[in-house]
């Protein structure tokens, strides 16, 4: 990173300037999350519970689910049309 902020000095050239921004804002990104992540493990030495916390964050699921193909070709248009549709399409294969 030092080699491309000396470039960046001696030709003021903008890309190069991205790429050290870019550079820069990466690895204090990777750095502060390095450093939290120390600090969160030595905590679970003393608090089990924060540690399975910590382990079920990591584990769940995210995805929502925005649109479904209805049964007569149509996207859906809200959530809770949606989960009828799905729990329909459930339902004939838990009876």
């Amino acid at each position: 990173m030092e080699a491309v902020l000396k470039q960046y000095k001696t030709f003021q050239v903008n890309e190069i300037m991205t790429s050290t921004k870019k550079l820069r804002n990466t690895s204090l990104v990777r750095d502060d999350h390095q450093t939290y992540v120390k600090k969160i493990v030595k905590s679970f030495r003393n608090s089990p519970k924060r540690f399975y916390g910590y382990v079920r964050s990591l584990q769940m699921s995210k995805v929502q689910v925005t649109e479904l193909i209805s049964p007569d070709g149509s996207l859906t248009t809200n959530d809770k049309t949606s989960a009828n549709y799905y729990a329909r399409h459930l339902k004939k294969f838990l009876q």
